[in-house]
């Protein structure tokens, strides 16, 4: 483990929310620079992008039930302290996401997650999922 004796991290993260169509549609917008360096050597700190970011359009028209398409942005970032100037590239992911309410209590989801299949590494040499579908029930109480 390597573990960095002084760090710093500045910034800025902003979002805004729309209603398109009130009761119908609304979007969302998302943005988040950062700098991180580690202090002792001025390189950045590994897999902090500078540039992350997301937008999502919500349709709310059906009643009971809420359904989203997303996009995730993330920019190129530093893998490893260990090998200076490998970068990770930037990708987007597209996501689909659906819920109905069944009972006051009772909701039923669906996610369908990196749509496009996009070929991704959060950490150098280790891959995601590809495109993935997840359902499933929620209780509350």
């Amino acid at each position: 483990y390597y573990n960095i004796a002084e760090a710093r991290i500045k910034g800025l993260e902003t979002s805004a929310e729309f209603v398109l169509v009130p009761g119908e549609w609304k979007a969302r917008l998302s943005y988040t620079y950062s700098s991180a360096i580690n202090e002792t050597d001025g390189q950045p700190l590994p897999r902090r992008p500078k540039h992350k970011g997301g937008v999502s359009l919500t349709y709310t028209g059906i009643p009971k039930a809420e359904l989203e398409a997303r996009a995730i942005f993330v920019g190129e970032r530093l893998d490893s302290a260990f090998a200076p100037g490998v970068f990770n590239p930037g990708y987007v992911r597209i996501d689909l996401r659906g819920n109905y309410k069944v009972t006051e209590n009772l909701q039923a989801f669906l996610r369908l997650e990196n749509i496009t299949n996009q070929r991704y590494e959060e950490v150098l040499n280790y891959g995601v999922a590809g495109r993935s579908v997840y359902a499933g029930v929620k209780v509350t109480w």
